[in-house]
């Protein structure tokens, strides 16, 4: 299987597309589908809304099918009224070249630093494979990301 080298804004990669298109093809819910909670049916409606056309496009080059999320989490109501989510994706690859987007604390544990692509998208990528839907856990790339969503469904937010 071939690989390839792609760059995304000031990152490098090598990636496997077909390994990850076939990765994709064997998951059969994502992570949000198998979860029933209103946060999760309010990611799913508003999943058309989440992605900016250049990570869309990003997605389609790495081999990502945007549908199958392997994890997204509502953390609050911001006070313009979206609400604050987070969730991530891998990928058959490594990084060549960027920013880790997992910073160690001093304190222990890590944080986050994403990369504000619109105001209400930000993205980052480290080598890591938490909670992959993939069967091999091997040489993944982990995508981070946020986004401001509003809500959409018409049921109320769990408390």
């Amino acid at each position: 299987m071939a690989l390839e080298v792609i760059e995304y804004k000031d990152w490098i990669f090598e990636i496997n597309k077909q390994s990850t298109e076939e990765a994709y093809k064997k998951i059969g819910l994502s992570g949000t589908e198998s979860c029933n909670c209103n946060y999760c049916k309010n990611f799913i409606t508003a999943r058309d809304l989440i992605y900016p056309e250049e990570v869309r496009e990003l997605f389609n080059k790495l081999g990502i099918d945007i549908g199958k999320e392997a994890d997204a989490s509502e953390f609050y109501k911001l006070e313009n009224g979206l609400h604050y989510y987070s969730g991530l994706f891998h990928f058959k690859g490594r990084i060549l070249k960027g920013k880790d987007s997992a910073v160690s604390l001093p304190s222990g544990g890590f944080t986050v630093e994403l990369t504000e692509i619109t105001p209400n998208f930000s993205i980052g990528f480290t080598n890591d494979n938490s909670l992959s839907l993939f069967e091999e856990k091997e040489n993944l790339v982990q995508i981070d990301f946020s986004a401001n969503l509003p809500w959409l469904v018409d049921v109320e937010p769990e408390n």
